[in-house]
């Protein structure tokens, strides 16, 4: 058919086949065609019954695909229901509150977000991400028509570059204090037969689920109440002939096992503190030595209250336990640790001495003194050098020329070490470099070996088409958006707090509540003593058993 008129509605147009000039709209021409009648429209006497047939196959494969499209749309929950549907409406268009906030607007979008998370299996932790947030809020505010949001190639092309740029744009400030304070570098230790090492591949165990029995016990504890409640309700009781049952009951019951439970916490509780310690990305490395030192008379103290033995006497149980700490820290010492541990101020004030009558300055401590040494050979190759360093070091312990100063004596209790180095240490240059460097650095590589699963989660087994630089692309982005994230203030305060933990190990919804709680560190203790909900509500445990907190700051 031809058009004679470019504009729509009634026409007036040729057909192709009987070559007969007719008007009228759509409708006329396909019962001109199809030769329906009772339409105000003759049939076409140039169709034959095979043009016929033809027509009426292309109307049928429409209507099909028409009804299938509409199946695969389903339709949103309808809105609540009402008993008069128009006098709501009215109202709403009249009601100032619902029209200022568009409520209808807001269920609907509401119902198109849950149906993105649902269909696509997203878990429902990534509704506390502040950029999942923001993304919302930005289209909220700023209206643009038309707007259709970025394609598959889109995200993994242009937009993924040009984030990546972006981010090293704001990891540049970071990145320019690496020449004065240094930076640590964590790589696996494995090595090849010739003896080289392997830095291109990282092994890790899977999280056992003891791997913290302290804060299993201390759970126990914090519930002790719960626990007992519920192994004499009457729910309970439909188990009782079970062997598992029964020995679960009477070790609930028993306060025997109770006692036991707070001996347990009180000898570990020094230990965890340590490890609390250090299981972050804080710099920790200076605090080691002194640290350890206070955990193994701690140790000590706890386990002969208990035992009602004075300090002199010979317990086999903590010698045990002694030999299994001092084994630990001989295979974990380093001299680096001692150097650190030298470089304290705090440890020559005053103040810090009189707090234990065994303590002594660095300088005076024979094992910290040889591998305080052994460490600046080491690091200072050249002897001049390494001579000026010890000369600075030895005015530096001793109080004495530059060092002298009232401020500078008086900061050491007052002020954190590498704050003392910038102010107080400018007339030893060698020194204060090294102070500088190592007085910030962790003391533990727990906070990067979280961060090596993220390749393995970004290049699974559903991905592992993605070429090489495109997920070297999205490790980069995934892991500094979440390091930068966390020097932000609301990542420890709102709806968005701590919105990162956990997330990376699964990538739908299964296990995510758990995960969420299973995949804390040591150094976020205040979720322990909480209870998450199935509706997302955190609810804290009021228990009127008095429980040492252990680990506090």
């Amino acid at each position: 058919m031809e058009k004679f008129d470019g504009k729509g509605g009634n026409l007036k147009w040729k057909c192709n086949f009987c070559h007969v000039i007719k008007s009228g709209s759509y409708t006329r021409v396909r019962a001109h065609l199809l030769k329906i009648e009772g339409e105000g429209i003759g049939p076409c006497n140039g169709v034959t019954s095979v043009n016929l047939a033809e027509f009426h196959r292309l109307v049928e494969e429409e209507r099909l695909t028409t009804e299938q499209n509409k199946r695969k749309k389903v339709p949103l929950p309808p809105p609540s229901p009402t008993k008069n549907k128009c006098r709501r409406e009215d109202s709403s268009q009249s009601n100032p509150i619902i029209k200022a906030f568009n409520v209808g607007a807001q269920d609907q979008l509401h119902s198109e977000i849950a149906r993105m998370f649902y269909s696509g299996g997203l878990p429902f932790n990534l509704a506390r991400n502040p950029y999942y947030v923001s993304s919302y809020t930005y289209a909220a505010n700023n209206s643009i028509p038309g707007y259709i949001p970025p394609g598959y190639n889109l995200l993994r092309t242009k937009l993924l570059q040009r984030e990546r740029a972006n981010i090293e744009r704001l990891l540049e400030p970071i990145k320019g204090t690496w020449k004065e304070k240094g930076l640590t570098i964590a790589s696996d230790g494995w090595s090849d037969s010739q003896r080289r090492p392997l830095i291109n591949f990282m092994a890790l165990l899977s999280v056992a689920e003891t791997r913290f029995a302290n804060v299993i016990l201390r759970r126990f504890k914090l519930i002790k109440q719960h626990l007992q409640s519920m192994v004499i309700s009457s729910q309970w009781n439909a188990h009782r002939e079970e062997v598992g049952a029964s020995f679960v009951r009477e070790t609930l019951l028993d306060e025997k096992w109770w006692d036991k439970v707070d001996y347990i916490l009180s000898f570990t509780a020094p230990i965890y503190d340590m490890l609390r310690e250090c299981d972050t990305d804080r710099p920790t490395l200076h605090l080691i030595y002194d640290m350890w030192d206070s955990m193994i008379h701690k140790v000590k103290c706890a386990i002969y209250k208990h035992e009602g033995k004075s300090l002199d006497d010979e317990i086999e149980f903590y010698n045990v336990v002694h030999k299994i700490l001092v084994d630990r820290w001989n295979k974990n010492n380093t001299p680096l640790h001692c150097l650190a541990h030298a470089l304290n101020p705090r440890y020559y004030s005053d103040k810090w001495l009189e707090e234990d009558i065994n303590r002594v300055p660095p300088h005076r401590d024979e094992e910290v003194t040889n591998e305080r040494k052994k460490c600046l050979k080491r690091y200072l190759i050249d002897p001049m050098e390494r001579t000026k360093a010890n000369v600075e070091y030895a005015k530096f312990s001793t109080k004495e020329g530059p060092f002298s100063d009232v401020d500078s004596i008086e900061d050491r209790w007052n002020m954190d070490p590498h704050s003392w180095w910038v102010i107080h240490g400018t007339s030893a240059s060698t020194l204060q470099t090294i102070a500088l460097k190592i007085l910030t650095q962790p003391s533990s590589s727990s906070c990067c070996e979280r961060n090596w699963s993220t390749y393995s989660f970004i290049h699974s087994l559903k991905r592992n088409k993605m070429t090489p630089q495109r997920a070297e692309d999205l490790v980069f982005v995934h892991s500094n958006l979440r390091l930068l994230s966390r020097r932000s203030p609301q990542y420890c305060s709102g709806e968005t707090k701590m919105w990162d933990i956990a997330g990376d190990q699964f990538g739908s919804l299964e296990d995510v509540g758990m995960l969420e709680v299973a995949n804390l560190s040591l150094d976020e203790p205040e979720l322990e003593v909480v209870v998450f909900t199935d509706d997302g509500d955190v609810e804290g445990i009021n228990s009127e058993v008095e429980v040492t907190e252990v680990g506090s700051s």
